[in-house]
Parts: structure tokens; C-alpha cells; sequence
């Protein structure tokens, strides 16, 4: 095969455009409503700026096959006032001073929330629910958790 010198002049030009126009995948903050039906992809939050809030409101459902909310970096809020299903972990947290609230109803297949960052801040007005490990494992220092639910 013979390639003329304008293939490779042209070249850096199509790899150019090629990645300009492929969209990157970043976590960012998401809000899950009772319009949006069920919601069957991971939810991601890294912490930084525009991806360190996610919220489940009243009837949004978020069912997912493995871990549902993954959350790393510092700094998160997770708030869950509708349903939370998953086949392993409900919500895992590994940031420090992450601040998560159910008031709603989360069902890990095994934890329900589990929580490694320090300073965590977790409260239970709802229901918590592991099939095989604990509702909530939680071993950051400092963190503290809050129930009036049920676990």
C-alpha cells in the first residue's frame, strides 16, 4: 500500500476532530424523580465541583444490578427520599465528610450503605436493608450515624 505525503498531513487534522467530537464520561451530580421511572445505570459522584450531590426524590427509583450509588472524593451529599435497589451495595461511599440522608427506602443485596471516609455523616429516617452484610457498615473515624428508621 502506498500512502501519499497529503494522508499524513491530513491526519493530525481527522484525530483532531475525531476527539473533539467524542463526548468524555465524567460523574456528575444527578436527580432521579418519580418521571424518570427506574433508573437501572450506576450513579457516580467524584467529589469535585458539579459532581458531588445526588438526590432520589419521593417515587424516583434507581434499581441496579451491582453497586447502585458510587461515591469517592470528598465532600458528597447523597439524599434518598424514594428507592434505592441493588445486588450489592445501596449506596458506597468512600470520601471523607460525606453526608448521606434516607428518608426513603434502600435494599442492598449486601450492605445497604457502606461508608470507609472519616467524618461520614449518615441519618436513617426510612428503611435500610442488607440481604447478606449490615444495613449500614460504616468505619470511618469520626463519622457518626443517626437513626429513627428502621435497619
Amino acid at each position: 500500500m502506498t500512502l501519499s505525503t497529503s494522508y499524513f498531513k491530513r491526519s493530525p487534522l481527522v484525530i483532531a476532530i475525531s476527539l473533539a467530537l467524542t463526548a468524555p464520561t465524567f460523574a456528575l451530580d444527578f436527580t432521579i424523580t418519580a418521571s424518570d421511572g427506574t433508573v437501572d445505570s450506576m450513579q457516580i459522584l467524584d467529589g469535585n465541583p458539579n459532581s458531588n450531590t445526588g438526590v432520589i426524590e419521593a417515587g424516583g427509583v434507581l434499581n441496579v444490578g451491582a453497586t447502585a450509588i458510587y461515591a469517592t472524593g470528598t465532600g458528597n451529599t447523597i439524599t434518598n427520599s424514594g428507592g434505592i435497589t441493588a445486588g450489592d451495595r445501596g449506596i458506597q461511599s468512600g470520601g471523607d465528610n460525606a453526608t448521606i440522608t434516607n428518608s426513603g427506602m434502600i435494599d442492598g443485596g449486601n450492605f445497604g450503605v457502606w461508608s470507609t471516609g472519616a467524618n461520614a455523616k449518615i441519618t436513617n429516617s426510612g428503611t435500610i436493608k442488607a440481604g447478606v452484610d449490615d444495613g449500614i457498615w460504616s468505619i470511618g473515624t469520626g463519622s457518626t450515624i443517626n437513626n429513627s428508621g428502621h435497619i
